[in-house]
Formats: C-alpha cells, structure tokens, sequence
C-alpha cells in the first residue's frame, strides 16, 4: 500500500509526528503530499522548515493552503531580507490584500532609493 493513501485519516498528532520526522531528516516523504490535510500551525511550522532549507519544499507550492498569516509572514521575511524575490513572485495571487499593498510601497520605496544607473 502507498503511504500517500494513508495521509487522509491521520489525526493531528500523527501528522505533527510526521513533520518532525521530515525536518530532523528521518524519513523521506514529498511533505507537498501533506498540505491538504494540515491545520494551520503545521503549515506555519513547514513553511519555516522551507524557508531556513530543513526541508525541500516550493514555498509557491505550499500557497493554496497556507492561512493568510502565514502568507503575510512570507511578505515579511522577503522585506527582512530572509526569502529571495524570486520566490515572491509565484505567491502574489494568493496574498491578502493589506500583504500586496505592504509590498507595494515596500518596492516603491526601493525603486525610490535605488541608484540610478
């Protein structure tokens, strides 16, 4: 049987198990698999095992299901400087209308500043 037939009726704890697992290495699953059936906080906890690389994970592919505070957290982390642009740009049409404008006049202000060449 395929473990990926499994996946829809784990509890909440088994899924936390199987993240834990996935971020100190110690099994090998495609942790895509899992985002339909997460809650929030172990979308919150994947999203941040992508984004410092303790797992390989597309932070777009991970957009459909994250909860909005985690998507505005993405537009956060690319301000601060933790995520590159080229991630951003595949989350767009799913972020909250406040993070678009945030990054908006983020880029502006940028563009602004930037020395011209």
């Amino acid at each position: 049987m395929k473990f990926s037939h499994i996946l829809p009726y784990l509890s909440a704890t088994e899924y936390d198990e199987i993240i834990d697992q996935l971020i100190d290495g110690s099994i090998e699953l495609n942790p895509t698999m899992l985002l339909p059936f997460l809650n929030d906080s172990q979308l919150e906890k994947l999203y941040h095992a992508a984004k410092s690389q303790k797992i390989k994970l597309s932070i777009v592919a991970m957009c459909p299901f994250l909860p909005e505070m985690v998507l505005s957290q993405i537009v956060d982390d690319y301000i601060n400087g933790e995520i590159e642009h080229d991630q951003l740009d595949g989350i767009l049409p799913f972020l909250p209308e406040s993070s678009i404008k945030k990054l908006f006049y983020y880029e502006l202000h940028r563009q602004k500043n930037k020395p011209a060449e």
